[in-house]
């Protein structure tokens, strides 16, 4: 017999693009196990995305950080994955058209092509403020 699943549908957040991030719990009635699936719906609560991601940010200048099968990528307005999900971690697209993106542990800046504009060479970096960011390595750390 097929467990019955309870079905929670949430807004996480909306967005600047006028679409609302989701989440969808599937809560089985006889497992303490949750799935959590993320998607995009509209300001009727239609369903733009797919509820499909593992985790997924708002959208930001044209495009929404989408994390599938435990990596980050970038989708457009229609759902269509348009930069790799190929990442461990990733910031938003900024108006400086560049988000930063983890490859390898090491920080780089991506174009919204999916191409390097700063290749991955830091340890930690930030979002673009205007046309100046903060990045940088660790150099060392003490404890006091």
């Amino acid at each position: 017999m097929i467990a019955p699943m309870k079905l929670l549908y949430v807004i996480v957040g909306v967005g600047m693009a006028g679409l609302a991030v989701v989440i969808v719990l599937f809560l089985v009635s006889n497992r303490a196990e949750r799935r959590r699936l993320w998607g995009f719906v509209d300001s009727r609560g239609e369903v733009i995305v797919p509820i499909q991601f593992d985790e997924a940010k708002d959208f930001s200048n044209g495009f929404a950080a989408v994390k599938t099968e435990g990596r980050w990528g970038f989708i457009d307005r229609s759902g269509e994955m348009v930069i790799e999900a190929a990442y461990s971690a990733v910031g938003n697209f900024t108006s400086a058209g560049l988000a930063w993106a983890e490859a390898d542990n090491k920080v780089g800046y991506l174009y919204s092509t999916g191409e390097w504009a700063i290749s991955p060479r830091f340890d930690r970096a930030r979002e673009f403020t205007g046309s100046v960011t903060i990045a940088g390595k660790v150099v060392g750390m003490t404890s006091n």
